[in-house]
């Protein structure tokens, strides 16, 4: 009587902790995969030597920013995810617009900006002169010297670029100053020619067991883009040339997300930038040993979210490029006054 009593009993609590035992809810979790767009400040400072030949030099700032890609929506359903008696585990984070920075790993937020150039002075070019005795760009050098009283003036252009997998017509990256029309005679104008993508390799190669569950993702493609400047209308001079990460050209592929063992352990982590490259992934098994990828893609890097304090240091570098810029100018169009 005891001895059967003390079965059921054992029999009754084991069913009882079966049934209470935590499991994941049969709930979708949706993502979105990254897309990208490109924008260039281009700066340039004009001045006039005393045969009224117009001396330009001219920097120029890339900007690549993400957001999620509207038409490229992904879903994991966690209920696919659990196995019999196993615990599971698992974590997703998102960026604010739904894009996935990581599962099961912590991921560091990231801004707006992911890659900038190294802002140097790319060229100073005399606007062509017409020869002994001959004064070109008259009216357009009285302009500059009446309207910077004596100093170069600077004037800023800015504008988005089109990105595509082969080569585009060029764009004319426009500007809001007065100065770019009046004197675009002299200095020309500024424009970019997107050359094509580089096309990704996938950063990882999986082969897909029964019971796998899916992560979609999309390594970027790097877009080889020029930017040039005048004089006149040539846009001739290169003010800079690189690569830039753009998501939607990317090369798409898998990861699988391995259901939970009965026994032992198995752990998936990855982290992905901002742009959707892979940053890092980790499988761990049963054995306890792991293995963990860390992809580092030249021109991927991804910078974090600038502070109060790093963005007035980047206002007050860009407001000494520009008065080292307008030094070299005044150097060079009157050496006698250089210091």
């Amino acid at each position: 009587m005891t001895t059967r009593f003390a079965r059921w009993s054992a029999t009754a609590a084991s069913g009882a902790f079966l049934c209470g035992c935590a499991h994941l809810p049969d709930v979708t979790v949706g993502y979105y995969l990254a897309q990208s767009t490109a924008s260039f400040k281009v700066v340039r400072t004009v001045a006039c030597d005393a045969a009224d030949n117009v001396i330009i030099a001219s920097t120029a700032t890339p900007t690549v920013r993400h957001s999620a890609d509207p038409g490229q929506f992904k879903q994991i359903r966690l209920a696919d995810l659990k196995g019999p008696f196993s615990d599971t585990d698992i974590k997703f984070t998102f960026t604010d617009d739904g894009r996935l920075s990581s599962v099961n790993a912590t991921s560091e937020g990231q801004g707006e900006t992911i890659l900038k150039s190294a802002v140097a002075i790319a060229a100073a070019a005399v606007g062509g002169g017409g020869g002994k005795g001959v004064s070109p760009f008259k009216n357009e050098c009285d302009t500059i010297r009446n309207d910077g009283g004596g100093k170069p003036l600077t004037i800023t252009y800015e504008g988005d670029v089109p990105l595509g997998n082969g080569p585009l017509p060029r764009r004319f990256i426009p500007s809001d100053s007065t100065y770019a029309t009046t004197l675009a005679r002299a200095i020309g104008m500024v424009c970019a020619d997107v050359l094509g993508a580089q096309p990704a390799n996938a950063p990882v190669g999986a082969t897909i067991q029964p019971g796998d569950v899916i992560l979609h993702a999309r390594q970027p493609s790097l877009v080889n883009i020029v930017i040039m400047a005048g004089p006149a209308a040539s846009c001739r001079n290169i003010v800079w040339e690189g690569k830039l990460p753009v998501a939607q050209l990317g090369t798409p592929y898998v990861l699988p997300i391995p259901a939970a063992a009965a026994f032992g352990k198995e752990v998936f982590a990855v982290t992905f930038a901002d742009s959707g490259a892979l940053s890092s992934v980790q499988y761990v098994s049963n054995t306890g040993t792991g293995q963990v990828l860390n992809v580092a893609n030249a021109g991927l890097t991804a910078f974090k979210p600038e502070t109060t304090a790093q963005k007035a240091a980047a206002v007050q570098a860009e407001a000494d490029l520009i008065a080292q810029q307008q030094r070299l100018v005044q150097c060079l169009a009157d050496p006698s006054s250089c210091k």
